[in-house]
């Protein structure tokens, strides 16, 4: 197993040396120590990196500066973030810049780090170990190795698929280490129902999913926002998240729209690297992405238009009042 390579960034050597104590004695891993944010910068341009551990307090640059910068060449590499600081603002603008967790320095802070250090390598190591194996697996040889990968496209179709399947809607989708939550209904019924799709079960369902395009076609839920199910709307939407180096994503379908929040490169921002960012899909913008997509398919399919079936419920109610 390949030991991981966790980077240490910290100008006070007495809280260096305890942090590196205690991640050595949780993981038997040694961190790599740089000084300060400018040494960090330049060693990651030039190494691997699994996890950064960053003290906000740096010389000439904070802590979250640095990450920003370490992120325009690594975007997706997680971090944590320590401080002296118990300003709310700093914690608050940590979460804002993607890190994993925030730990204010005090009593035992460094086997609070080396813990979630251990625990979010681990979700990383278990969901690269399943595509791993699924890859070489023989019972999913059959499997072109381009839908294996833990690309955005690929996890969201399969949940999208077995929403479609198993007939749920009205869907929060929230991503976490090592997979996905949802929260969504089923045809016919008032409970809200939690679902998990961890990256581990990622290559079973992706194989249960083309062995279903063999056997016959699934079932659609089908509304203004979702014409085609939701296995095409979050395909369609997983390739333009990959397409920005997207992370840390959560979907929401609202009566009339789709609120896509999360952190990605936005080539107009005069401020580089990843930012959160907020996309509101209407019905109009989510026929325009998923027409793109057929096109880009090369599949011969109409334009979509609005399902002929009649609205129901509250929105029925008011388009017929009006």
């Amino acid at each position: 197993m390949k030991q991981p390579k966790i980077l240490l960034v910290d100008p006070n050597q007495g809280r260096t040396q305890m942090i590196r104590d205690a991640v050595s004695g949780v993981m038997l891993v040694q961190p790599i120590h740089r000084p300060d944010g400018e040494a960090a910068v330049l060693w990651s341009g030039a190494n691997e990196c699994d996890l950064i551990l960053m003290s906000y307090e740096q010389p000439g640059m904070d802590g979250l500066e640095a990450l920003t910068r370490i992120r325009n060449r690594k975007p997706s590499v997680p971090a944590i973030i320590y401080s002296e600081s118990r300003e709310q603002s700093v914690a608050i603008a940590s979460f804002r810049a993607g890190i994993h967790d925030f730990v204010p320095v005090g009593d035992q802070f460094q086997w609070i780090i080396a813990e979630e250090a251990r625990e979010l390598l681990s979700n990383q190591e278990g969901s690269s170990a399943a595509a791993k194996r699924a890859v070489s697996d023989p019972t999913l040889s059959h499997i072109p190795q381009e839908r294996l990968e833990l690309t955005y496209q690929n996890r969201l179709r399969t949940i999208g698929r077995q929403l479609d399947v198993y007939g749920y809607h009205t869907i929060t989708i929230v991503e976490v280490n090592g997979g996905f939550l949802v929260r969504a209904q089923k045809q016919r019924a008032r409970q809200i129902q939690a679902l998990e799709f961890p990256d581990r079960d990622f290559p079973r369902l992706v194989a249960s999913s083309i062995h279903e395009e063999l056997a016959e076609e699934k079932p659609i839920y089908q509304t203004e926002l979702t014409p085609t199910g939701y296995e095409d709307l979050l395909r369609a939407l997983g390739y333009r998240l990959d397409e920005i180096s997207a992370e840390a994503i959560a979907i929401t379908e609202l009566e009339d729209a789709l609120v896509v929040a999360a952190k990605g490169y936005n080539k107009e921002s005069p401020t580089p690297g990843i930012q959160p960012f907020h996309w509101f899909m209407d019905q109009p913008k989510i026929e325009l992405m998923l027409n793109e997509a057929f096109r880009r398919r090369g599949q011969q399919r109409p334009k979509i238009n609005r399902p002929s079936q009649k609205a129901s419920g509250l929105r029925g109610l008011l388009r017929r009042l009006n």
